[in-house]
């Protein structure tokens, strides 16, 4: 039997906190969020508290107002960074806190702002939060995110659809990819690392030296350095907390040679060509 909107939600926020943060007894947890997911938000936050957090902190935003603020500030006032929330991040990071994003894409929201401002604006918040994100990177915190529909994302993904349908189109690829839609996601989800997993463990054995994918027009050979590490599905934090920062993800990776990386274009009638390999070579 399939399970109604509000099941799915709530499923789609436990998957966010217990399976992409793996919140543990008595962390902080902190939740970014944009002002009209706070629907969303709050289900996060009650499925913190369900998971023993110590306190749940939301950082609302306001992509409007930041649009207001891109097109009217001050220079000035686009290459500073708000000091109280640099100083809330810090002091959460030194609590050991979970972070977790609620991203809510609107592509056209900034398309009428000139490209210097935003560019000012996001040059001030990376600079800012440099530390935060390193310590994601080198896996001193937990960290995770989930996406949720906006009416601009589903009119692109959805554009052949009627108006009215293309919100719920949305949210129901969001929970089929996010295997929302099983009668235990999270068991679900443990399966498919566990062959991600056993994908990478395959891959780390066999150390090709290359891999080959042969498309229409192009030939790509990529160079492996020696003893690289394939990686995926997941990763564990320096306290020994596996985290999902990628929720869904479904692939598994590794870095290829700085320079051992070749392409040659095929000068040939592309509509002629109806199949794609990948070849690995050893």
């Amino acid at each position: 039997m399939m399970k109604d909107f509000a099941a799915c939600l709530e499923d789609y926020a436990m998957l966010g906190i217990r399976l992409g943060v793996n919140l543990q007894p008595g962390q902080p947890l902190v939740i970014d969020a944009p002002i009209f997911a706070a629907e969303f938000a709050h289900l996060l936050a009650e499925q913190g508290y369900r998971s023993g957090a110590k306190a749940v902190h939301i950082l609302w935003s306001d992509p409007e107002l930041e649009r207001l603020q891109l097109l009217n500030g001050s220079p000035q006032a686009l290459h500073s960074y708000q000091a109280w929330r640099q100083q809330i991040y810090g002091e959460m990071m030194a609590a050991k806190a979970a972070f977790f994003t609620v991203l809510a894409p609107r592509p056209g929201l900034f398309d009428d702002v000139p490209a210097e401002r935003t560019h000012a604006l996001q040059t001030a918040s990376l600079s800012a939060l440099g530390f935060l994100r390193e310590a994601k990177m080198r896996g001193q915190v937990s960290w995770s995110g989930l996406a949720i529909p906006t009416t601009e994302w589903a009119n692109q993904v959805f554009s052949a659809e009627e108006p009215a349908k293309r919100i719920a189109g949305l949210w129901e690829a969001l929970f089929r990819v996010t295997r929302v839609y099983e009668s235990d996601p999270l068991r679900a989800w443990q399966g498919h690392l566990r062959d991600l997993h056993h994908r990478c463990a395959v891959m780390n054995t066999a150390q090709y030296r290359a891999l080959r994918y042969d498309a229409p027009g192009t030939n790509l050979i990529v160079q492996l350095p020696h003893r690289h590490i394939w990686s995926g599905g997941g990763r564990f934090t320096e306290d020994g907390v596996f985290i999902v920062p990628n929720l869904p993800t479904e692939e598994v990776f590794t870095a290829p040679c700085a320079l051992g990386s070749t392409a040659r274009s095929k000068a040939r009638d592309l509509s002629s060509m109806r199949n794609r390999s990948s070849t690995s070579l050893r």
